[in-house]
C-alpha cells in the first residue's frame, strides 16, 4: 500500500507511478507530486500549498478539505468538499477543459 499513497508530508517533490492501482495523498503540505501513469481512483484529503499533477483517472478523483493548493487532473468523474483557495485544471471524458477556481 506505501507505494500508492503519500502521507504526512511536508516541503518534499514527488514522482511516483500508480501503476493502475488507487492513489491516496493525505496530509501533505507545501509538496509537488507528480502522478504519471494511469489511476484507477485518487483520493486527496487534508492537503495544503500543494501542486498535485497526474495521469489519466479511470474513475473518481475525491478531493477533500484542502487550502491553496493547484491540481491538474483528467478523470470520468469529479468531486471536491470543502475546499479553499485551491484551483483546479480539469480535462474530462467529453474532451472539453475546464478551470475551476474555488474560494
Amino acid at each position: 500500500m506505501a507505494d500508492f499513497m503519500i502521507s504526512h508530508r511536508s516541503g518534499e517533490t514527488f514522482v511516483r507511478k500508480s501503476k493502475g492501482q488507487q492513489f491516496l495523498i493525505e496530509e501533505c503540505n507545501d509538496c509537488k507530486i507528480t502522478v504519471s501513469d494511469k489511476i484507477a481512483a485518487l483520493t486527496v484529503d487534508y492537503v495544503k500549498e500543494c501542486n498535485i499533477v497526474t495521469g489519466p483517472i479511470e474513475s473518481s478523483a475525491f478531493i477533500r478539505n484542502c487550502e491553496d493548493c493547484t491540481f491538474v487532473i483528467a478523470c470520468l468523474q469529479f468531486r471536491t468538499r470543502d475546499c479553499k483557495n485551491c484551483t483546479f485544471y480539469l480535462y474530462t471524458s467529453t474532451g472539453e477543459e475546464t478551470v475551476l477556481t474555488r474560494g
